[in-house]
């Protein structure tokens, strides 16, 4: 079980009894390690205590590499229907991450007995979808689009503060790894955007330094699904305030 003062700020999907979230904290554990990365998605769910993570999801013929960005407050997993041998998942922190994990074979049991059980992870499953969508209509896209997607969706997962610009703690090898990108194909790119004036390259760091430039790259891309860009107003406001 985890500790009372985790368990007063999760933030849950939907509506649910006391005794309903009594029951879910019951079994729910604290997770900063992660030794089996596939494990977290076929076994259980997870909630987002702190961190920031993207969880990729790759076919075993390597032509298909879906990404969603997940941040704190948010949840992902399914513990019934993502368990395909053809799919791979990965997680990369990008933040280090505390997951409160619910394992399967307990919620399978709460579900027998308990209908807002299966209500919770229905709104826990569709509340990922937007992003898992999104990303499959992103997928056919130039690494340029895919670079400057990832490092906006990051960038809204910080608390911005007036008068900085957001700074990114994410590597090449790990930009690679999260889009299935050449390493190469990606440090062009980056050195493409830094050209531009849209960010700044410092060690295993990235400074977004023109947000709405940057953000103009995806003007022309297929957002119907989800717009990463959502509360670029909000931000733009913010870093010009005190200018």
């Amino acid at each position: 079980m985890i500790q009372l003062e985790i368990a007063k700020h999760i933030i849950w999907p939907t509506t649910l009894s006391n005794n309903t979230k009594r029951k879910l904290i019951e079994i729910a554990q604290c997770k900063t390690e992660f030794t089996d990365e596939r494990q977290i998605f076929s076994d259980g769910v997870c909630y987002i205590y702190q961190g920031t993570a993207a969880i990729c999801m790759q076919a075993k013929n390597l032509k298909t590499v879906n990404h969603m960005v997940m941040g704190k407050q948010e949840w992902f997993g399914d513990c019934q229907s993502v368990k395909n041998n053809l799919l791979s998942f990965s997680l990369s922190e990008v933040e280090p991450l505390n997951l409160v994990f619910f394992p399967s074979n307990q919620l399978n049991r709460l579900m027998e007995n308990d209908l807002e059980v299966v209500k919770w992870l229905y709104h826990v499953v569709n509340g990922s979808q937007q992003k898992w969508r999104q990303s499959q209509l992103l997928s056919s896209e130039n690494k340029l689009i895919k670079i400057s997607c990832l490092l906006i969706e990051l960038a809204m997962q910080q608390r911005q503060i007036k008068g900085v610009f957001p700074k990114i703690a994410i590597s090449q090898q790990t930009t690679s790894m999260i889009l299935g990108i050449a390493r190469q194909r990606v440090n062009e790119a980056l050195k493409q955007l830094e050209s531009l004036g849209y960010i700044e390259l410092e060690r295993s760091s990235v400074y977004i330094t023109d947000f709405k430039g940057l953000c103009g790259i995806l003007d022309n891309v297929d957002l119907s699904i989800r717009d990463p860009r959502i509360s670029l107003n909000t931000i733009m406001c913010e870093l010009t305030a005190s200018a």
